[in-house]
């Protein structure tokens, strides 16, 4: 009988994403993996709900009380991907208890074992399909239910939102927000800091930084507080013009 490894791990932020992702923690325990994780609670960026109990799990604290515990690992599942990388920035690396960057993979996602690389920190959900000679950065998250085609790159902070089509050979580059249902077709290459929004479709090359709707996908004004939020997130809470240190 193989003994499964087990890992205490703290979810960053206790928002909606955050709160899937325990969701996700407890469906890899009950499958038949080889890592088991024991969620010891959620970081926040004050103490306002220190000790509150939020979806099963203890609010712990801010990130200082990391250095006075335990523990094995970590995820920082943030929808935003500007917060994303502001967190381990800020906050991740100034932590000084010994810390892995786990990567969480649902079960029921499916890709070519031995030709899909992945760095560190990242979160991919539940129906996800990445097919082959995939390369995926660190810290990223992809949603529920999207496909990721041959010979794809995706950098580092980007935040793929459900039922997304990444085609083959596109490059992602970082901090980028894929809205939910965005096409991006063959080889196409999307910069950094570049919002597609929720349902468009994506056919030419996307250098320059802002935010992109529509069929086909065209930049829009440079404010994007005139942006209707669902254009571009599947959800208020997710919306990328977001106060600066806004939890989701």
């Amino acid at each position: 009988m193989n003994m499964r490894k087990k890992y205490s791990i703290v979810i960053w932020g206790s928002g909606g994403i955050s709160r899937e992702t325990a969701f996700l923690i407890e469906e890899i325990n009950r499958s038949p993996g080889e890592e088991q994780f024991d969620i010891l609670g959620f970081i926040e960026k004050d103490d306002h709900k220190k000790g509150q109990l939020v979806s099963g799990y203890p609010v712990l604290g801010t990130w200082e009380i990391l250095n006075d515990m335990d523990f094995d690992g970590y995820v920082v599942p943030a929808g935003n991907p500007d917060l994303k990388r502001k967190i381990v920035e800020e906050e991740v690396q100034k932590v000084r208890t010994k810390m892995q960057a786990f990567n969480l993979i649902h079960p029921s996602v499916i890709m070519r074992k031995g030709f899909v690389s992945l760095g560190i920190g990242n979160v991919i959900g539940a129906g996800t399909v990445l097919t082959t000679e995939v390369t995926i950065g660190d810290y990223n998250l992809i949603n529920l239910n999207c496909t990721i085609g041959h010979d794809a790159n995706i950098g580092n902070f980007n935040v793929i939102n459900p039922l997304a089509a990444v085609s083959g050979g596109v490059q992602i580059g970082h901090q980028n927000l894929i809205g939910t249902g965005a096409c991006i077709l063959q080889d196409k290459v999307i910069g950094d800091h570049i919002v597609v929004g929720a349902g468009a479709v994506v056919v030419k090359n996307l250098h320059q930084s802002g935010i992109y709707i529509g069929v086909p996908a065209r930049r829009y004004p440079e404010d994007p507080t005139e942006v209707p939020f669902d254009l571009v997130c599947q959800s208020e809470s997710d919306r990328w013009c977001d106060s600066d240190d806004e939890r989701v």
